[in-house]
């Protein structure tokens, strides 16, 4: 049986790895959230493979710690029963960004991205019911910076109007 770990030796953080199987190939992808030299382990059975464990060094940030959700009331709005708050990818450049949320009961909801200029997105969801709303948005899977955001929705949306705090 594969088995596939990998870890930042600098930190000491796992990193996850995602394994799927095609045929009699594997495709492992990981996704390291911060620099440093990584150990990858692939064992098959409980015994290293040749050529593992395998080395390699992530220089500079994640990405997805490039990004970040904007805060303040320019960038938290409501219309149109719906709440949205702005995040950019500017200085990560472009990648895929995807925001799911969970009502104060457990249940998700999707969310609507909508990219703006320069690599900015608005992302708005409709509460359902009153109470805290968790939303985390991704970059390329992993949560960005300010992800994910907490929402105290503490009447549902009028038109233009609701009472939120936002953390």
């Amino acid at each position: 049986k594969l088995q596939v770990t990998c870890k930042n030796e600098d930190t000491g953080t796992s990193i996850d790895c995602d394994m799927k199987k095609t045929g009699d190939m594997y495709e492992i992808t990981i996704k390291p959230t911060d620099p440093g030299r990584h150990a990858l382990n692939i064992m098959w059975d409980g015994k290293h493979i040749p050529g593992s464990p395998a080395y390699f060094t992530v220089k500079g940030p994640a990405p997805a710690r490039l990004c970040y959700i904007l805060s303040g009331a320019d960038h938290i709005k409501c219309s149109k029963g719906a709440i949205s708050f702005r995040c950019t990818t500017q200085e990560a450049g472009k990648g895929e960004l995807t925001a799911i949320g969970v009502d104060p009961f457990g249940k998700q909801f999707e969310c609507e991205i909508t990219e703006e200029a320069n690599l900015t997105y608005a992302v708005a969801f409709k509460p359902e019911v009153p109470g805290v709303h968790n939303v985390d948005v991704k970059y390329n899977g992993l949560s960005i910076n300010g992800s994910p955001a907490l929402i105290d929705i503490k009447s549902l949306p009028q038109g233009d109007e609701v009472e939120f705090h936002w953390s």
